[in-house]
Parts: C-alpha cells; sequence; structure tokens
C-alpha cells in the first residue's frame, strides 16, 4: 500500500512539473493568445466600421423643392436621417456651411432630377435612403397617373411567393420520407469550430510534446529519471500533463467566449441565432459523440508524438519525424471543409472511419446529419482500439526509446529500442 502510495505521489510530480514547465512561459501565453489577438483586433475594426456606418446613416439632411407633395411625403418617411426643408437652395446650403445639417437634397419631379449637395470636408453621408426616398415616390406618382391606386400594389408586394424547400430520405426499407427542416448553419458552426480547434491543438501539441521530449533524451536526464521511476509513469505523467496544459487553453478560450459574447450583446445588440444557444438544438448534433471523438483524437495525436519524440536523438530532426502525423491531420483537415460541399462523397463516408481522421472529419458529417448513430459509434470505436494500441506501444518502448542513442538513422534506432525492449523483459 505504501509503494502504491509513492508510485502515485512521483505520477503526480511527473504531472505536476510537465504541466507548470509548459504554463509558466512565454511561448504558451503567445500560443494562448495568437488566435485571440486577431478576434478582438477584427472585433475593434468591426465595432469602428459600424459606428462610422451609423453615423453615414443617421444625418440631418436639409431638402429643398417646389412639390409640396414630395414634402409631405418625406415627413412622412421613417428612417434613421433626420430631414428638414427649405425654402430655397441658398438657405439650405447656408445652414450646411454652419454645420446645422450635413447635406442639401434638391428634388424636382417634374424635370426628374435630384441634386445632393455636401460639403468636401464634412461628414460622410449614406445616399441610399435618399435614393429609395425619391425613386419610391416617383414610382408611387406614376401608377396615380396611370390610375392605379398605390393600396392596391402595396397589398400585392405583402404577400410574395416563397419556395418551401423539401428534402426527402429513404430509410433501410426504401420507404421514402420527408425530413425535418432542421437549422444547419449553426450546427455546421458549431462543428468547424470543434474540427478546426482539434485540428489547431493536434498540430500545436503534437509538435511540443514531441520536442520536450526529444530535448530530455538529448540532455541524457532520462537515465536518471528512469532510475527513480519507472517508464511508464513518466510517460503517462507527460501524457496527463501535455492534456491539462490543453485543458487550460480550453477553458481560457471558453471564458473568453463568455465575456466576448457579453460585450458583442451590448456594443453591437447582437444575439446569437436561437438554435445555436438552444439546448436540445446542441444536443441534437451528439455533442457528447464529437466530445468523445475529440479527446480520443488528441490523445492519440499526443501519444503518438511522445513515441516519434523519444525515437530521435537531436532536437533538429523533431520536425522531420513528427511530419508524416502532422501532414495526416492536415489531410484531414481538409476533407473535413470537403466533407460541408460533398458529405455523401465515398472518399469523405471511408475517411471518417478512419482512426486518425475520424475526430476531424465526423463532427461535420454529425453536424449535417448524414451519418447513422451506429456509423458514429463504429469510429469511436476504431479511434479508442488505435489510441488504446498507440498509448500502449507508447508505454512499453518508451523507456528503451529513449536510452537508445544513435546516428545511423531511425530503422537502427527502432532495431535496437526493440532488442533492449526484449532484453528488459526477459530480465523481468
Amino acid at each position: 500500500m505504501k509503494q502504491e502510495g509513492v508510485h502515485m505521489n512521483k505520477l503526480w510530480i511527473v504531472i505536476k512539473e510537465v504541466y507548470r514547465k509548459n504554463v509558466k512561459t512565454w511561448a504558451f501565453l503567445a500560443m494562448v493568445l495568437g488566435p485571440l489577438i486577431p478576434l478582438i483586433i477584427g472585433g475593434a475594426v468591426g465595432w469602428f466600421m459600424q459606428s462610422e456606418e451609423t453615423k453615414q446613416l443617421s444625418n440631418p439632411i436639409g431638402i429643398v423643392t417646389s412639390d409640396d407633395q414630395f414634402e409631405e411625403y418625406a415627413k412622412q418617411i421613417k428612417d434613421t436621417n433626420t430631414y428638414t426643408f427649405y425654402a430655397s437652395t441658398k438657405e439650405a446650403v447656408e445652414q450646411l456651411k454652419q454645420g446645422d445639417i450635413n447635406g442639401v437634397l434638391t428634388f424636382s419631379l417634374e424635370d426628374g432630377r435630384a441634386v445632393f449637395t455636401k460639403l468636401d470636408d464634412g461628414p460622410d453621408v449614406n445616399t441610399a435612403p435618399l435614393v429609395q426616398m425619391v425613386n419610391d415616390y416617383q414610382y408611387e406618382e406614376g401608377l396615380k397617373e396611370l390610375g392605379i391606386q398605390v393600396e392596391e400594389i402595396q397589398q400585392l408586394k405583402q404577400h410574395p411567393i416563397l419556395i418551401e424547400e423539401k428534402r426527402l430520405v429513404i430509410d433501410k426499407e426504401g420507404n421514402i420520407e420527408e425530413k425535418a427542416d432542421n437549422p444547419f448553419d449553426a450546427k455546421i458552426g458549431v462543428a468547424f469550430i470543434l474540427g478546426f480547434s482539434l485540428f489547431f491543438f493536434i498540430v500545436t501539441y503534437t509538435s511540443l510534446i514531441a520536442q520536450e521530449v526529444a530535448q530530455e533524451k538529448g540532455s541524457r536526464v532520462m537515465e536518471i529519471i528512469l532510475s527513480s521511476m519507472k517508464a511508464k509513469d513518466y510517460y503517462f505523467g507527460k501524457i496527463v500533463g501535455i492534456l491539462l496544459v490543453i485543458l487550460t487553453q480550453v477553458m481560457t478560450y471558453i471564458i473568453f467566449g463568455f465575456i466576448a459574447y457579453g460585450v458583442v450583446t451590448k456594443v453591437f445588440d447582437f444575439d446569437l441565432p436561437t438554435e445555436l444557444i438552444d439546448f436540445n438544438s446542441l444536443i441534437s448534433i451528439s455533442l457528447a459523440q464529437i466530445g468523445i471523438l475529440g479527446v480520443l483524437g488528441i490523445l492519440l495525436y499526443v501519444s503518438l508524438a511522445a513515441v516519434l519524440g523519444s525515437l530521435v536523438s537531436r532536437t533538429e530532426d523533431v520536425q522531420k519525424i513528427i511530419q508524416p502525423a502532422v501532414f495526416t491531420a492536415v489531410i484531414g483537415f481538409y476533407i473535413g471543409m470537403y466533407t460541408l460541399s460533398a458529405p455523401n462523397s465515398p472518399i469523405v463516408k471511408v475517411a471518417s472511419l478512419i482512426p486518425f481522421w475520424s475526430p476531424i472529419i465526423m463532427p461535420y458529417r454529425i453536424a449535417l446529419e448524414m451519418v447513422s448513430p451506429t456509423t458514429v459509434w463504429l469510429s469511436v470505436l476504431g479511434t479508442l482500439a488505435l489510441t488504446g494500441l498507440s498509448l500502449w506501444i507508447g508505454s512499453e518502448f518508451y523507456k528503451s526509446n529513449v536510452l537508445t542513442t544513435t546516428d545511423k538513422g531511425l530503422v537502427t534506432t527502432i532495431k535496437r529500442s526493440f532488442q533492449t525492449w526484449k532484453s528488459e523483459r526477459s530480465t523481468d
């Protein structure tokens, strides 16, 4: 019992050390803030542009016209501008000069001409509402001349014919059923965020853990560490420590997301789509299955990266040895993007069942509701099996890998590591 306590204590020491060493660095801070800074800058630019656009849409405008009916018509217009009527252009321009108005609209239906005047260095004014106003007035006056009641035209406009879209599905018995119309945009957005996030974490932390393992091996510190604790404990301690680092980064983004949502809703008067914040809607896209696939996918690539990092003798060789793993993830990401346009493609169907790609591709198929629950769980089981195999291989060969140093290439390193592993097992 006492030995088991010492065993667990050493494991937690490794976990805490790996976590502390990675979190308390400028590199981690840069890695966390890297995706956030463009979002913050983009949000600030968006806020500035919206403010400027609002200013352009909300202006005091002077109107000069000899058409009394147009004056009455303009007074009934409800838009963001405020309109003041002047008897002459000279009077209106004088008010423009003093800054009481931002522009002058001179309109004559008889001449069919409208002129908007503003100061060259004055505030920008969006003339779209003015164009809409004079054209609508001209249109209604033309209808009156033809003897058509404007009210009748307005009634026709209020009852447009809309095209209703229906989707049919064929069940296992060959029966055709109408599929309910579900709001896919929000679901696809969630799936894209999850798929891209997983890809981002895989690429980032695959390189990180492989680099860390290679550095320890190159410094020969592993000989001292493994003489005082089991290699399996150290291996799993590293894996858990890295997972906690990832969890910290994810929680940071979640907290930032809540803060950003609060700011955006107040500043921009914006609400998320109801289907996105509806709990039942989120459950319907099987977030649990996507979450399981995500955790298994990260575990798979991180454990594989630890094994690959333990095989190199020089840190400069790390990027070369992990390149196949990263390239595999990149292929999965692009197939995932392709899924949005061709969810029933044979390439997508097959690739989503391959464990290396399932965590990245399957969220898109789940969101589009183009996959059965059985297929999803098959992909989960396949990813679980390969992840378990990767963890077992990593824990079994970690000690022999890190203690094997040679400059004769990867194949020679693997052979020597395997021989060391066999001799240790025969000794045990």
